[in-house]
């Protein structure tokens, strides 16, 4: 892995007309951006379940933790998001092999012996611990992009590397991804860093399609569905694009064209000040760089010209984050195009 000024390409857990759609979407994120952030009182439910001294090494004491959330909060939310954070802090995503004769990988009690798990063990654990205080919860399952290698796929081999939940609320649904908030990987899933991830708490379905595609559309919760070819000619998102504040951007496909030396113009309108951009890619032959933002009315702009002479993925770093999105660059033949 190349270094970046200390930023490198992380993935996150569990691998098992798309520009006119993202702007109705991210029209959308600007007035959702704030009910995304956490009410005031979770900084003390926060706080209540990551003190909570607990050994849960088997279900009757896991239960007592549900028990202690129970006892401390009336409302539901409250509940659900001292669930939510405590899982976040008690399961580490788990990278390595696993052989027990007896517990799936994914099973609460494998979960609680061993302290880890993967992303349907996540779900699974929380999902638990929701009914237990009698909070209605499902498991969602379906595909999620992370990588590069996403955006080579076709809809008809998309299949479910993912699973994440769904909480009702006051009679509405909210979705959530413990796994994700949990923290991240390295690309090989060598290193597990511990981050939590607020924005996976009630993420706004305009913004959890961007990076997630249930197999059940329902799931979706949204008016107008996206396909499975719109989902997969978003670029990939990363949790730093969240962080960033944007609300809209420029360009809103996977895939851009242009010749060796052509010109791409990137576009951000953000809630928060984006001052540099780092560009690089996994080819060696392509030049990493970092710039100042160019700023023209609500937009921050970067004039961005083709390094490559052959087709290469693109990785953007808003504000020295890891990487935020990732394009790919089909480079076009400059003979064919002029004849």
């Amino acid at each position: 892995m190349r270094n970046f000024a200390g930023n490198f390409h992380a993935r996150k857990f569990c691998h098992t007309e798309p520009m006119k759609i993202l702007f109705t979407l991210l029209s959308v994120l600007s007035s959702v951006l704030l009910s995304a952030q956490p009410n005031p009182e979770f900084e003390s439910v926060d706080h209540f379940a990551r003190s909570i001294n607990i050994q849960t090494g088997n279900r009757k004491q896991l239960l007592k933790v549900i028990d202690t959330i129970r006892g401390q909060f009336n409302n539901a939310e409250a509940r659900v998001r001292a669930a939510f954070v405590w899982v976040t802090e008690h399961v580490q995503y788990d990278c390595g092999s696993y052989s027990d004769p007896v517990l799936s990988r994914n099973s609460i009690d494998a979960i609680l012996k061993t302290g880890k798990s993967v992303c349907s063990g996540f779900a699974n654990i929380f999902e638990f611990m929701c009914r237990q205080m009698g909070i209605e919860c499902v498991n969602i399952n379906g595909f999620a992009k992370t990588s590069a290698k996403d955006l080579l796929l076709k809809a008809d081999s998309m299949r479910n590397n993912h699973t994440w939940n769904a909480v009702k609320i006051s009679g509405m649904w909210k979705l959530i991804d413990v796994t994700w908030a949990s923290g991240y990987a390295d690309e090989n899933c060598s290193t597990v860093v511990k981050e939590f991830a607020d924005q996976y708490f009630f993420m706004p379905p305009e913004q959890m399609i961007l990076t997630h595609y249930p197999a059940d559309s329902n799931w979706q919760l949204l008016k107008n569905r996206m396909s499975r070819e719109e989902f997969l000619g978003l670029p990939i998102l990363h949790d730093s694009f969240f962080k960033s504040g944007i609300t809209e951007f420029e360009p809103g496909q996977s895939t851009l064209e242009a010749p060796y030396n052509g010109l791409l113009v990137f576009k951000f309108k953000s809630s928060r000040p984006l001052e540099k951009i780092g560009i690089w890619s996994p080819d060696a032959s392509v030049p990493q760089e970092w710039a100042q933002f160019t700023r023209r009315g609500d937009y921050f702009v970067f004039y961005y010209y083709v390094k490559g002479r052959n087709d290469y993925i693109l990785n953007i770093s808003l504000n020295g984050t890891r990487t935020s999105l990732i394009y790919k660059i089909k480079v076009q033949n400059q003979k064919k195009q002029r004849s």
